[in-house]
């Protein structure tokens, strides 16, 4: 059973959540004031697999740290940050890839409600790069919308061509 709690000391965690799959594109549009997409899936091509790169999460001292734990086993992550306007900042999502399409980002991000409204947040923001289709399309079915969409942020980076799709989830 997952069990999901606060993690006091962001030194004791160990998380390698494992690569995820490129799959496509999350193409963002905007047209009369209201955000679409469309997922581009590439023909004839091979799927890439992208590491996620390993954090140090002793750098957030302010961090709320949600953890979703299976018999002990620390199995995903959530990583709030406060911000000085309506929604706290969820910096970092990550399941274990053995425990992924189980629910627990859901859980993750039901407790993260919980923890952004007790301090008085209206609602939570994020990123996703246009890459990680998985992660843009969950977000939507967990209640976010696209708020906005940076193709500028990677260049001149070794992820040139990336760009990043802002959603916010108002409670």
């Amino acid at each position: 059973m997952i069990e999901i709690k606060l993690i006091k000391d962001p030194s004791t965690i160990d998380l390698r959540p494992g690569p995820f799959a490129v799959v496509g594109r999350f193409i963002p549009s905007l047209s009369n004031g209201k955000w679409g997409y469309e997922v581009v899936r590439p023909v004839n091509e091979e799927t890439a697999i992208v590491k996620f790169p390993d954090d140090d999460y002793t750098q957030y001292p302010e961090g709320t740290f949600i953890g979703a734990y299976d018999n002990g086993k620390l199995v995903g992550l959530a990583l709030l940050l406060p911000r000085d306007f309506a929604y706290m900042y969820l910096a970092d999502l990550e399941v274990d890839l053995k425990y992924r399409k189980q629910g627990i980002g859901s859980l993750l991000m039901q407790r993260a409600s919980e923890v952004a409204r007790k301090e008085g947040y209206s609602g939570i923001y994020t990123y996703a790069q246009d890459n990680n289709v998985a992660a843009c399309l969950f977000y939507l079915h967990n209640g976010f919308r696209i708020g906005g969409f940076d193709n500028e942020l990677y260049r001149h980076t070794p992820q040139e061509g990336k760009g990043d799709i802002t959603f916010y989830w108002d409670f």
